[in-house]
């Protein structure tokens, strides 16, 4: 028998926030850089706001490679952390794997290597850490969190080498990799050849680029004042802007219908150029600033970035370990003009469950 009870148990609640800001959009924001992770980036815009032509080789400077079957060992190594953790700026993600069945690992650009382990794992791998935030009563996940950064691990030999010693028993991981060099004359390629030369396979790849553009009335939206409703609306209308969807509601269609938020009463040229791949926080800060530049300064509409996290990452935000009960959906979306916008991030919920 169904029981009623179970229509009353609501949804768990997504944090959608909405954080205004004056003149360009502040590269120094924490929603901006601690966003480790992201899979896809989109910019739609009218054509009237300014000319990014050049932004279609952006997959040019955003490369970024496979590493097949890695160790996690070698990361530990001396070597490596004081090439590649300890200077410029590292981010690495485990491919391929569930965050709520399987090991996920991570290593953010602040020298953090993260590790989202079952129960069996972590009890096998004898490294300290702590039982996941979201089964504090079923303790059937745990977190490990090693500071590669530390000084106190390269100094410490025989640390590194307990530490390097159990992690030569762990899996191996198909893994995706980013480097940005502490200056501009070392090429980013060279982790790729450090570890080709430690035996992996490696495998260079580059986001694939696609572009569309849409003729239609672009709706009204002012930035001075616009609130979290007016943002979580003009967000869903980019969204099917995005997705090539109707825009014209037909209300004789039985099924549900889209309705856009109030119209301008001008239609115009909108175009939507994306790119999916493996994003760090700096190719994401390098494209934003490469769309102020191509902004036309007397253009009083909109222009948006979105961008969209991986599901299975240990962790989505800064530190924080991510959400996978329900859905891994964390975003950024910055929609402004040379006056003022908005930066809406859309984060999971934390809660925990029985």
């Amino acid at each position: 028998m169904l029981s009623p009870e179970v229509f009353n148990f609501p949804a768990p609640e997504s944090q959608f926030q909405v954080e205004k800001f004056e003149g360009k959009v502040p590269l120094t924001n924490n929603n901006i850089n601690n966003f480790h992770y992201s899979h896809l980036v989109t910019l739609i815009f009218p054509e009237s706001s300014g000319n990014f032509g050049k932004l279609e080789n952006f997959e040019e400077n955003s490369v970024y490679y496979k590493i097949y079957d890695l160790s996690l060992s070698d990361l530990v190594d001396v070597r490596f952390i004081s090439s590649f953790v300890r200077s410029g700026k590292l981010t690495l993600l485990s491919l391929d794997k569930r965050i709520d069945c399987d090991n996920c690992i991570g290593l953010t650009p602040n020298g953090q290597l993260h590790l989202n382990l079952t129960k069996e794992t972590y009890e096998s791998l004898g490294i300290d850490g702590t039982v996941s935030h979201f089964v504090q009563k079923l303790k059937s996940r745990y977190i490990v969190t090693i500071d590669l950064a530390e000084d106190k691990l390269l100094h410490n030999k025989k640390k590194l080498a307990k530490l390097k010693s159990r992690l030569q028993s762990f899996e191996n991981f198909t893994v995706l990799v980013s480097w940005q060099p502490p200056t501009e004359d070392v090429c980013p390629s060279s982790i790729a050849k450090y570890l080709a030369d430690s035996g992996y396979k490696v495998k260079e790849c580059r986001p694939a680029f696609n572009e569309k553009t849409v003729t239609c009335e672009i709706p009204s939206i002012d930035l001075s004042s616009i609130d979290r409703n007016e943002a979580s609306e003009f967000a869903e209308w980019l969204g099917m802007v995005s997705l090539g969807g109707s825009l014209s509601p037909d209300l004789d269609d039985y099924l549900s219908s889209y309705v856009a938020p109030s119209v301008s009463g001008r239609t115009e040229t909108i175009k939507c150029l994306q790119w999916r791949g493996f994003f760090t926080s700096s190719d994401v800060s390098r494209l934003i600033e490469g769309v102020m530049f191509g902004c036309n300064p007397l253009a009083t509409t909109w222009t948006s970035v979105y961008v969209q996290g991986f599901d299975d990452c240990p962790v989505a935000w800064g530190n924080e370990e991510q959400h996978y009960f329900t859905n891994g959906d964390n975003a950024n979306l910055i929609i402004f003009n040379n006056a003022r916008g908005v930066i809406c991030s859309q984060k999971c919920s934390r809660k925990r469950y029985k």
